[in-house]
């Protein structure tokens, strides 16, 4: 009983929000059967995706999907298909999954690019030579990982396959690795 009575606010929330849209799809003058494939199609490609965002404020919420929904519903009243389409791409845009940066491929600048940039411009210095050699004596593990990361670019479950470590230690080494070459390189 308690976890329903912890569940009842939002309960509530949802039904007066569902209120609200088909409300406003009545004032659009939309058919009731076109705001009830909307609101279905709406859920289901909510609910296959998964990961939903969500408003901590309810006044947020509320807002932004009545918003969302009264575009949709306009849409709909050019033509049904359309707006189906449309409602596939906001649930999916809504879920995070469509991150424009995942269409493009576009990469988030890694936290080593500086430390890239200077291998790649610096590869026969004597001061990167002399880091090498002395990472090598010191810990061949990391310079490994070093090698692999910075000269190789392999990603971290190639080298979790091949060095048979976790990514998470790894990621550790790769942290100190950084740490020290920024040091000894002055980047």
């Amino acid at each position: 009983m308690k976890k329903y009575l912890y569940n009842l606010p939002s309960i509530i929330f949802n039904v007066v929000e569902t209120i609200i849209i088909f409300l406003v799809g009545i004032a659009i003058k939309l058919d009731i059967k076109n705001i009830i494939i909307i609101l279905v199609v709406f859920s289901i490609t909510r609910m296959t995706i998964g990961s939903a965002k969500h408003y901590k404020d309810w006044k947020k919420c509320l807002l932004w999907t009545t918003i969302i929904f009264t575009s949709i519903f306009l849409v709909a009243k050019v033509g049904i298909v359309i707006s189906i389409v449309i409602t596939i791409f906001t649930a999916i845009v809504l879920s995070g999954k469509g991150d424009i940066k995942d269409i493009y491929l576009w990469k988030k600048q890694s936290k080593y690019s500086d430390i890239e940039k200077y291998i790649n411009s610096n590869t026969q210095s004597e001061r990167l030579v002399k880091f090498e050699e002395q990472l090598k004596e010191k810990d061949d593990i990391a310079y490994t990982i070093y090698h692999n990361k910075f000269n190789e670019k392999r990603t971290f479950s190639e080298m979790e396959e091949e060095l048979n470590m976790d990514s998470r230690r790894i990621a550790d080494k790769l942290n100190e690795i950084a740490l020290s070459i920024r040091v000894f390189c002055n980047i």
